[in-house]
C-alpha cells in the first residue's frame, strides 16, 4: 500500500467526530495513529539484531522523511520510519506536526 492509498483508506473509515475543535483534531490524531498501527509491524530484525544491524536499519530509518513512499509501502518498519510517515499523513489532514528526535548517545 503507498501513502496515497492509505490516506485514502483513513479518510474513507475516518468517523465523523464530535466536540470542539480542538478535541476533533485530537481525535483524529489518535485515530490515525492507531490506524497506521495496524497497517504497519515493528521490524524484529532491529529488536533481534545486533549493534551494527540495529545501526544500518536506523540510519536506513532516519533517511524516511526524504523518501516517505518506501517506508508506506513497507510492513516492517520501525519507530523512527513511523514517526515520519505519521507526521507526513497528519500533514495529509491540515495537522501540523513535527518529529523530535532524542540525542542518541551509543
Amino acid at each position: 500500500m503507498n501513502r496515497k492509498q492509505i490516506i485514502e483508506k483513513i479518510k474513507q473509515n475516518m468517523p465523523n467526530f464530535k466536540g470542539n475543535e480542538e478535541e476533533m483534531e485530537v481525535k483524529k490524531v489518535l485515530y490515525i495513529y492507531t490506524q497506521l498501527g495496524k497497517m504497519k509491524s515493528f521490524d524484529e530484525k532491529y529488536y533481534f539484531g545486533n549493534s551494527q544491524t540495529r545501526k544500518k536499519i536506523y540510519k536506513l530509518a532516519e533517511r524516511a522523511e526524504k523518501n516517505i513512499e518506501e517506508v508506506a509501502s513497507k510492513r516492517k518498519i520501525i519507530c523512527v520510519s513511523l514517526t515520519h510517515l505519521f507526521c507526513n499523513i497528519l500533514r495529509e489532514f491540515e495537522i501540523n506536526a513535527i518529529a523530535s528526535e532524542p540525542d542518541v548517545d551509543d
